[in-house]
């Protein structure tokens, strides 16, 4: 099946609509990355006029950022980064022209290529909701801001056109490693790709009661009964 995916680059400003250098640097970099990947088009949604200007005469799309409160469709005063992506994808496409959504955190690390075309596989499979990129968790310890991740690897799936890359399927999520078993431990890559229909249900259902118990928003599509695919690039570039 043909998709036509829409890449959403997040840069998160402060209160005055600025961006630090270093972050400006990722996002730059990552956007080049996006580029390389030939994935689709690609929105930027950042308010920056240094880092609209770090762009120069490229065909790079912004978007006026959105309030993470600003909307939210539940009574829960919850930061939802789903709905937020949700607003701004249909504020820039609003007819549905593209069916898959990937949504790159591009001011916390920068991405290659790969990563961002190999989220793309597991979305090959029709019963597949939504993928999530994951790498080695370096000495994993509980901080509430690193998300854990337990897979199961399907042995005889990888990615080949992109090398040293694993298929699977999600089986948890934690902010404790210990709650996850399994070796190594795994943690999740701020990139995200979501099939639009499922992006749609996976909103209109709102907030479980696991997901506000432990603050993590991807514990909802489990509970949903949505089906999540993993990849893993054994060697990540940068």
């Amino acid at each position: 099946m043909e998709r036509n995916p829409l890449v959403v680059l997040s840069v998160f400003d402060d209160d005055g609509g600025t961006v630090e250098p270093a972050t400006r640097d990722r996002v730059v970099s990552t956007w080049r990355n996006a580029v390389e990947s030939r994935i689709g088009s690609i929105v930027v949604d950042t308010n920056d006029a240094e880092l609209r200007k770090r762009f120069g005469g490229s065909d790079a799309c912004f978007l006026h950022p959105v309030s993470d409160r600003d909307e939210i469709r539940h009574n829960y005063m919850t930061v939802s980064g789903a709905e937020r992506l949700a607003r701004h994808v249909n504020k820039f496409d609003r007819f549905y022209n593209h069916d898959v959504v990937i949504n790159v955190y591009g001011h916390l690390e920068v991405f290659s290529g790969d990563v961002i075309r190999a989220l793309m596989w597991p979305l090959a499979d029709y019963t597949i909701d939504f993928a999530v990129a994951v790498e080695d968790w370096d000495n994993p310890s509980r901080d509430d801001e690193t998300i854990g991740v337990a897979v199961e690897w399907a042995e005889r799936r990888h990615v080949h056109h992109v090398v040293g890359c694993q298929v699977g399927r999600p089986t948890e999520f934690s902010y404790d490693p210990d709650a996850l078993g399994g070796s190594p431990r795994l943690r999740l890559l701020p990139v995200f790709a979501y099939k639009r229909a499922s992006l749609d249900r996976f909103l209109r259902f709102g907030p479980s009661l696991r997901e506000l118990e432990e603050t993590l928003e991807p514990l909802r599509a489990f509970d949903m009964g949505m089906r999540v695919g993993a990849v893993r690039l054994v060697e990540r570039a940068g």
